[in-house]
This record gives C-alpha cells, sequence and structure tokens, in this order.
C-alpha cells in the first residue's frame, strides 16, 4: 500500500468514527439511565458482581468496578456512554479494512460500514451504560478473526508463526468470553468474509485456509467453554442456566425461526410485535435480496466454468456455515432469542450479505461503465436509510422518553421530599404504561421502572440530584406494581410512576 493509499484510508477510517459520533451525540449529552445502569451504579449492596461471577463475566465485573469509583451522579453514564460510541466506530473500522476485497469501491465499502453502526445492536450498545465495554469487544473478537485467519494464510509458509497467531487470538477471544459470551460470535465474521470472497471458487489453497479458519474457530469457541467453566468451578459460584449448554434444541430452532430471523432481516427496522405484516414483508423484502445475489452469483459461475458444481455448493455451505457460527452462543446455550445483544455478528453478517448480493446483482446487469455509478447510488441509499432509522431508533426510544422519565421522577422527590419524610414508595409501570407506546422487542421501548430490579437503585440515582441531604439510613425505598399496596400517611412519599405514561406524544 502506497502513502497515498494510506493516507485516504486513514481519513476514511476518521471519517467513519465522526459520523458514528454525530449519530449518537445525543446519548452523550441526555440523562438517564435503563434498566441495569441503575442496580449497577448506585447499588445498595455487591450483589451485582456476584451475578456478574454467576455469569461467568469477570472481565465485565472489573471493567465496570474500574468505573464505578466515578460515577457519582446519573449525568455521569454520558462519559461511558461516548466510550462504547468510539468502539463502535472503532469496530466499524475494523470491517472497513476488513471487506476491502469484497467491496473494492470504497465509497460503498465506507456506506456500508457506516450503516453497519446503525443497526440495532449497536444502537443497544450505545445507549446503554452498563454494557460500554460491549463494543470493544465486538470489535476485538473482529480483529481475533482477523488474527487467527492471518495464522490460517501463514500455515503453509511457517508453522510456527501460525500457531503464534492462534494462541494470540485465542487468548484474546477468552478475554472477550469472561466479558460478555455472545461477543465472540463477532470473531465469525471474518471467515464469513473469507469465504464470500470470489477466490473461493478458484484456489484450492484458498479453500484449504478457510477449512483451517473453521477449523481453528471451532477449536478456539471450544477453549472459550472450558475456561468459562474453569473459572465457575474455581469461583466457587453458582453457575446460571445462559451458561449452560442448550436443553432443548427444537424449541431453540423453532424460536429462532419465529422471531431472531426477522430481527436479522429486518435490519435498521427495529422489530414492532403489533406490525408482523410489515415486519415479515421488510424481512422477506431482504431474504430475496440476498437469495437474488446468490443466484446471479451461482448462474455467473456456470457461464464462466470457473468452478465445478462441487465447488459452488461447497461455497454455499461454507458460507451457511460461516453465518451460522456468527450466532454460535445464541445456538449453543440457552439464553433469550429476542435480545438484540446476542444477534448482533449474526445481524452484521446479514447486512454484509446484503451489500455483497446487491453489488452482484449491480454487476451483473449493469455495463461496466454504469456499475461505479450504481453501486455509488446504493451507497447513498444506505447512508440514508441506516442513519435515518438509527437516529429515529436512538431518539424515539431512548434519548426522549428515558430522560422524560427520570426527570418526572426528580421533579416529583422534588415537590414531595419533606425532613419528616421516612419513606418513598415507587408504583413502577406495566409493560403498558411507557411513554413509548409501541411494544418492541429486547430493551427498545421498555418503560423506565418496568423492570423490579431498577429498584432502589433509581431512587438513590434521583436523591442525589435533588437539592438538599437526603440519608438513606433514615429513608426506606419500597415499590409495587399495585396502587393499593402503596402506604399512607405524612411521612410516607408516594410516586405514581404510571404517569408517565399521559407523556406520550
Amino acid at each position: 500500500m502506497n502513502s497515498s493509499s494510506a493516507r485516504t484510508n486513514l481519513l476514511l477510517s476518521l471519517l467513519i468514527v465522526a459520523v458514528l459520533i454525530g449519530l449518537y451525540w445525543p446519548v452523550m449529552q441526555a440523562v438517564y439511565g435503563a434498566a441495569d445502569d441503575f442496580p449497577t451504579f448506585f447499588p445498595v449492596d455487591d450483589h451485582i458482581p456476584q451475578i456478574y461471577r454467576a455469569d461467568g463475566r469477570p472481565v465485565l465485573e472489573m471493567l465496570l468496578g474500574l468505573v464505578d469509583g466515578w460515577v457519582q451522579h446519573l449525568a455521569d453514564l454520558r462519559l461511558l456512554r461516548g466510550i462504547s460510541v468510539v468502539g463502535i466506530g472503532l469496530l466499524c473500522v475494523t470491517l472497513f479494512h476488513a471487506t476491502r476485497r469484497l467491496f473494492p469501491l470504497r465509497e460503498y465499502r465506507l456506506a456500508v460500514c457506516i450503516a453497519v453502526g446503525a443497526l440495532p445492536t449497536l444502537v443497544v450498545f450505545a445507549a446503554w451504560a452498563t454494557v460500554w465495554s460491549y463494543s470493544w469487544g465486538a470489535m476485538l473478537a473482529v480483529v481475533a478473526g482477523m488474527i487467527s485467519w492471518r495464522g490460517c494464510r501463514l500455515c503453509v509458509i511457517s508453522r510456527g508463526k501460525a500457531v503464534l497467531c492462534w494462541l494470540g487470538a485465542s487468548l484474546l477471544l477468552v478475554l472477550i468470553f469472561w466479558t460478555y459470551q455472545p461477543l465472540v460470535s463477532w470473531f465469525w465474521l471474518a471467515g464469513l468474509i473469507a469465504v464470500l470472497d470470489d477466490r473461493f471458487l478458484r484456489n484450492r489453497f484458498y479453500r484449504r485456509e478457510c477449512a483451517w479458519f473453521v477449523a481453528v474457530g471451532v477449536a478456539q469457541m471450544g477453549v472459550c467453554f472450558v475456561a468459562l467453566k474453569a473459572f465457575i468451578l474455581l469461583s466457587g459460584v453458582e453457575a446460571k442456566s445462559r451458561v449452560q449448554l442448550l436443553s432443548d434444541p427444537i424449541a431453540k430452532v423453532l424460536a429462532l425461526g419465529r422471531t431472531t430471523v426477522t430481527m436479522v432481516l429486518d435490519q435498521w427496522q427495529v422489530v414492532d410485535v403489533d406490525r408482523k405484516v410489515f415486519m415479515l414483508s421488510v424481512a422477506a423484502l431482504t431474504a430475496l435480496v440476498i437469495l437474488s445475489g446468490f443466484v446471479v452469483a451461482w448462474r455467473s459461475c456456470a457461464k464462466q466454468r470457473r468452478s465445478t458444481v462441487g465447488i459452488r455448493l461447497l461455497w454455499l455451505a461454507a458460507i451457511a456455515v460461516c453465518l451460522a457460527l456468527s450466532h454460535v452462543h445464541g445456538l449453543a446455550v440457552d439464553v433469550n432469542v429476542k435480545n438484540y445483544r446476542t444477534i448482533g455478528a449474526l445481524s452484521v453478517g446479514t447486512t454484509i450479505l446484503l451489500a455483497w448480493a446487491l453489488n452482484r446483482i449491480v454487476t451483473a446487469c449493469c455495463y461496466p461503465t454504469q456499475h461505479r455509478i450504481v453501486l455509488r447510488i446504493l451507497a447513498g441509499w444506505f447512508l440514508l436509510v441506516s442513519l435515518g432509522m438509527g437516529q429515529a431508533n436512538l431518539v424515539h426510544y431512548w434519548t426522549s422518553p428515558y430522560p422524560q422519565g427520570y426527570a418526572y421522577l426528580v421533579e416529583q422527590l422534588q415537590a414531595k421530599l419533606t425532613p419528616a419524610t421516612q419513606r418513598i414508595h415507587l408504583i413502577r409501570q406495566t409493560v403498558d404504561d411507557g411513554i413509548v407506546a409501541q411494544r418492541a422487542i429486547h430493551a427498545f421501548g421498555r418503560p423506565l421502572t418496568e423492570p423490579e430490579w431498577v429498584m432502589p437503585g433509581i431512587v438513590i440515582a434521583a436523591l442525589r440530584d435533588v437539592p438538599g441531604d437526603w440519608p438513606l439510613d433514615r429513608i426506606e425505598l419500597t415499590e409495587s406494581l399495585d396502587p393499593a399496596e402503596a402506604p399512607t400517611g405524612n411521612n410516607v412519599v408516594v410516586i405514581d410512576m404510571r404517569e408517565l405514561k399521559s407523556l406520550r406524544n
């Protein structure tokens, strides 16, 4: 690579980070918390670290412990969300360099990688302070995949260097696995990018390298699982179900078919359970484009006679394996399938497949002089759709309702607290009492106080933002879903969070 090309790539990498910082700027300005943020950063005991240990996440426990000391107010979480946004930018930069052979046209590759940064999974990573390290873990998992791929390419030349690459990648994957297990699935994006390359169809040595990558990658996943079990055994904690191997594979396959497939194919559209027809239509359109790309690629290979039918079938199988392994944790373990955090790698892999399919269709249908023009138009489409929908999802589901809800709580406390107050009781929201009316999947649109574990952390955070000294040792904090269970008395403050429903537009 010459100095001019290197300088251009550096500028484009900075542009990717800058665009994504602009997209996620609201999370670095708004004052709010969500779900796990409150018990994690405003705890009343040490049960949260114990939960992370039971989940087999000692590195996550350590990382949260490092930042816990300087989180005094809810506004301090803005910095953690900013760190996550930078991680998302670097993740997309890593993919930008990893896909340079797959998408040679820089403008198209730039648009695709920025579009990846606006997917719902990355919105969750940016908007939720507790998971601030996940974007960095995903980025490092992709890097680990690239290191392993480098080892596979060096295998014939120098077995020693190859082993060093594999060992280094394995160590990195274990640390990532101890942070959040589904993040290791991002490793397989490097394999998906490799097998989509045309060299797979025409070069048997390249196919051998891909086979090495899959074999080494599966072994590395095994090393991660052994490391997880070793930590749980040595730490003496009782393992939770989410770190146990799958107990009902049939139910998991059915759940994946009903929910996960739609979530990943809907791309930037957050799945709304009340709009099933629209959600399924978007998913069907995406699937149709991807299928069309494969049909075009198959016919192109047959026409040019560059590979046999057997090689092409092997190619399809390799793509299917790498795509499936990009959801390896979700396939192998009892985890919630309706979770954007666990399907992140699969979502990104589907976006890469969509971009690849469109590229193949344009190549087959357009003259060489039109090819670059059409790809630039598609690049603009990727940017408009992804950034527009990413911004809408961010504001609608996160940076608008949660700050409003928290501000309401602070205002109510400020108005009702007196020196005689001995008890604060919150009437929590149900799933139908949120500011956002839509019942979207996972964290999107979940009412602020619907999760029972937000108490008492949310009130502790709010009391720190209320002027005056409100010692927690003399104020009892309670909650209920039923208003009839709310206590009465002159020394009791009752706040009905269901009133937030009135703030709906």
